[in-house]
């Protein structure tokens, strides 16, 4: 049997921003795996005085959104946020245009 990447996760690298559509918080990738990422969230503690305290999870790639790539395209450059869903995503100066070079 054949693992195959989930199609998320194709253009994903260690070091981007995603978003979490379930969780609502934002996380950069420490691992990635075929159909999920990992990535370390801060919470603060009020156990023994203001702590704060990194916790890794793991998210599936179902609920994420990469914010590091244009979400028409794929391009990691030139890249501005849009919230006309009201879930975070960013597009490339070519794909906010209509005269742009990229479809979507």
């Amino acid at each position: 049997m054949r693992i195959r990447t989930h199609p998320k996760l194709r253009s994903m690298h260690v070091g981007d921003e995603v978003y979490s559509l379930r969780e609502h918080i934002y996380a950069r990738v420490t691992a990635m795996f075929p159909a999920a990422v990992c990535v370390h969230t801060i919470t603060l503690s009020w156990q023994h005085g203001a702590t704060l305290q990194t916790t890794p999870q793991l998210w599936c790639a179902e609920d994420i959104e990469n914010l590091s790539i244009c979400r028409s395209c794929g391009l990691r450059d030139d890249l501005a946020c849009e919230y006309p869903t009201g879930a975070p995503f960013r597009l490339c100066r070519s794909c906010r245009h209509p005269r742009g070079s990229c479809a979507g």
